[in-house]
């Protein structure tokens, strides 16, 4: 019977020896993936920081830049833009029949050159504020301007007469 008991406890005991090292294979093996988990999501959230920091950068530029887009569109519209007047007294024969312009006779004409405009040049190189303008200050004829396309025939009157384009 001793024997039997003996032979009971040594299979018991490889029994547990059996199971513990299975065990450490299956559990201590997954605890260095745990620990690999780990460092991976430590270095994940660094990074998803340093992203996020970067993205609140690049927002706050943005928000600065529309800022300052808003307050020159504001500036824009609040500074009057004018057709600059010649520092000199234009003579007669210095200044081109702005009436062979289709739709300006010599109403607008003297319109136009009591607002600087004196020359197919000056009308060919108007902006659009400042045709915008030009319309506002001459008042009885609101987007003439561009329905007779001023700019337009002021460039082939010019380059006809002066050989030039604009």
């Amino acid at each position: 019977m001793g024997y039997l008991i003996t032979q009971i406890f040594l299979c018991m005991l490889l029994a547990f020896t059996l199971g513990l090292f299975l065990g450490w294979l299956i559990w201590g093996r997954g605890s260095r993936n745990q620990d690999e988990v780990a460092k991976l999501e430590k270095i994940w959230k660094a990074n998803m920081a340093s992203k996020e920091e970067e993205l609140s950068k690049a927002n706050m530029a943005l928000t600065d830049c529309r800022n300052k887009v808003s307050g020159l569109e504001a500036a824009a519209k609040a500074a009057p833009v004018t057709v600059s007047a010649p520092a000199k007294a234009v003579i007669e024969d210095e200044k081109d029949d702005l009436k062979k312009i289709w739709g300006v006779g010599p109403y607008l004409e003297k319109k136009l050159n009591a607002n600087g405009v004196y020359k197919f040049k000056d009308v060919a190189r108007l902006t659009r504020v400042e045709i915008e303008e030009l319309s506002e200050k001459i008042g009885a004829f609101p987007d003439r301007i561009e329905r007779d396309d001023w700019v337009e025939q002021a460039r082939k009157l010019h380059k006809e007469k002066y050989g030039e384009d604009v």
